[in-house]
């Protein structure tokens, strides 16, 4: 596709738009008046961050020595480890092996007992002890006792979150890691509270009728419902730079642990663009190795008319896109410090762009047909510095069934451009604490693909996530790249009015290219910017920005050159 910047005003464009068999369609719409583009704007984002997940309760502490250990001395011939079962013998000689045919202190046992539970520790077996029980060591040959502690009861704090089975089954997880170990406690745990709605604070009590055991509270709490208002400027002006969006979740209003999401957005200045998705999300396994997987039925509607100059593109013309999507979701790992999930998504789109002024035109209205089947990989990891790095990729594989558009189509938006197609898409992000209160921030878009793709597809730079400063779909390609770095300064405050404050400046650069060649396959910009990210009261922010286009043509402005734009977003939750 030839981004207008370049052509408009020229007697080459104005021909093409104007020939009188069908030219008119031979142009597809600029980047920054297409709604596939355009809604990208109002979809989720979820940036690296550090898990809030309750921190696991710290072990017991092993037992000190006696007074006067130092002075009970004896020679050492032999250890055992009664009640030991995770590790052999031969496994934990090589902690106490120097000690034999030695003599010894009292104390030095206590360091050995030590050393064991370190072992297990390491290894993850949070409530494992080594103790040194009352014994004879007259003939040197003494014992260590291993507790390897457990879960005797674990109970909820009130009703189980619902679905019932679920909770009480990875509660049963729980309960069942003999001994048991962290990764068994963290997991469970965090799977009930990905339960939609749920929040989850877990206590770890001393058993008093089990010896070596201990007792789970989990205390949860339910949200009904969760929701927002926003609005911003930083769309296209084609298609109406303020918008306004809204958007409620509700859990388990259907009794079944489901999460129904609801999002509306507009232009509410030029009425220009509207938008609106809905999905439902539910449990699907009560339990297993399986539990926490979810299937979510999705749909998202928009439309658009955009206000063109004749110069770009001399008719009116409303463009409807459709989309309905299926996603089964897997966790793989979870824990607080590492999480890989899977996610395999069948995704159907409709797009139907129509010339209102030549409604007899054959071509009119061209049209896209995507039947796609979409596998996704989503690991996000904590490092020892408390770095957070995630990682997102996605594969994209058009389907020739069900209607999708054929080549042979001449209403396709895009020449050649059919269902028919393979992409790969994702993103690299990293959240890195430098000192103080300073953090780095960089994240990377990516796409890349040998076959046109229709326009639903393409990627595109410009908007809130990449190229920031510039409209939604800016540049757009089969391929494309996109970078971006921030310096952040912030502090949580205790005041009532600002709870807390992020300065930030930060760097976009990106670039699209098309597979097929011409003088316009291959476009790039950049900007920089200063803004400011407040968080007022409880649950609103504001974020306004300078921004300021270094490279790359405007794409939403005829006479701009290097355009800086005072951009916001002010954003209530409840």
């Amino acid at each position: 596709m030839m981004p207008f910047v370049r052509t408009c005003g020229s007697a080459a464009f104005a021909l093409c738009c104007l020939a009188p068999t069908g030219g008119a369609f031979a142009q597809a719409l600029p980047g920054a008046a297409q709604v596939p583009q355009a809604q990208r704007r109002f979809e989720p984002q979820t940036p690296p961050q550090r898990d809030n997940a309750q921190e696991l309760p710290p072990p017991v502490a092993p037992t000190a020595p006696p007074p006067g250990a130092e002075q009970v001395r004896f020679v050492l011939k032999d250890v055992s480890f009664p009640g030991m079962t995770v590790y052999t013998q031969e496994d934990l000689k090589p902690l106490y092996t120097d000690l034999i045919g030695r003599e010894v202190a009292l104390s030095d046992l206590y360091a050995l007992a030590e050393k064991i539970t370190a072992r297990y520790r390491r290894d993850g077996y949070l409530l494992a002890l080594a103790v040194v029980e009352p014994q004879d060591i007259s003939d040197g040959r003494i014992s260590l006792r291993v507790v390897e502690g457990f879960i005797d009861k674990v109970e909820f704090s009130g009703t189980p979150p619902r679905p019932e089975r679920l909770s009480r089954n990875l509660a049963a997880n729980i309960s069942g890691s003999r001994p048991l170990r962290a990764r068994d406690l963290e997991r469970n745990v965090l799977l009930i509270g990905d339960i939609p709605g749920v929040n989850v604070q877990s206590v770890l009590r001393p058993s008093s009728t089990t010896f070596g055991a201990a007792d789970l509270e989990i205390v949860t709490q339910r949200l009904p419902f969760e929701g927002f208002v926003s609005f911003d400027n930083q769309g296209s002006r084609f298609l109406g730079p303020y918008a306004l969006s809204a958007g409620v979740s509700a859990y388990d209003r259907l009794g079944m642990g489901e999460q129904i999401d609801l999002t509306g957005a507009g232009d509410i200045v030029d009425q220009t663009m509207f938008y609106f998705q809905g999905a439902l999300t539910l449990p699907v396994n009560r339990g297993g190795p399986f539990a926490g997987n979810t299937i979510q039925f999705a749909a998202q509607y928009s439309q658009s008319e955009p206000d063109l100059p004749e110069e770009v593109f001399p008719f009116h013309t409303r463009s409807d896109n459709f989309e309905g999507r299926i996603t089964f979701f897997q966790p793989i790992i979870r824990s607080r410090t590492d999480n890989l999930s899977a996610r395999i998504s069948l995704i159907w789109r409709d797009l139907e762009n129509r010339v209102t002024d030549l409604p007899d035109d054959i071509r009119n209205p061209t049209r896209e047909h995507v039947r796609m089947i979409q596998p996704r990989f989503t690991y996000d990891v904590v490092d020892g510095t408390g770095a957070v790095t995630m990682l997102d990729v996605l594969f994209n594989m058009g389907l020739s069934v069900l209607g999708s558009s054929e080549r042979d189509d001449p209403r396709l938006v895009r020449v050649n451009a059919d269902g028919n197609f393979f992409y790969i898409s994702g993103s690299l992000a990293r959240l890195q604490p430098v000192f103080g209160h300073f953090a780095v921030f960089g994240q990377m878009d990516f796409q890349w693909s040998n076959d046109p793709l229709p326009t639903t597809e393409r990627f595109g730079v410009g908007g809130p996530r990449n190229g920031t400063g510039y409209p939604p779909g800016a540049i757009t390609g089969d391929s494309g790249l996109s970078v971006r770095g921030e310096l952040r300064y912030g502090h949580e405050l205790s005041n009532k009015w600002l709870t807390g404050f992020q300065i930030y400046g930060r760097y976009d650069y990106g670039f699209a290219s098309d597979v097929t060649k011409s003088p316009y396959d291959w476009n790039d910009l950049s900007t920089i910017g200063l803004g400011l990210r407040l968080n007022l009261l409880k649950a609103l922010s504001f974020n306004p920005e300078v921004s300021h286009q270094l490279t790359g043509d405007p794409a939403d402005c005829l006479n701009c050159r290097h355009d800086t734009r005072f951009l916001f977003n002010v954003t209530q939750r409840f």
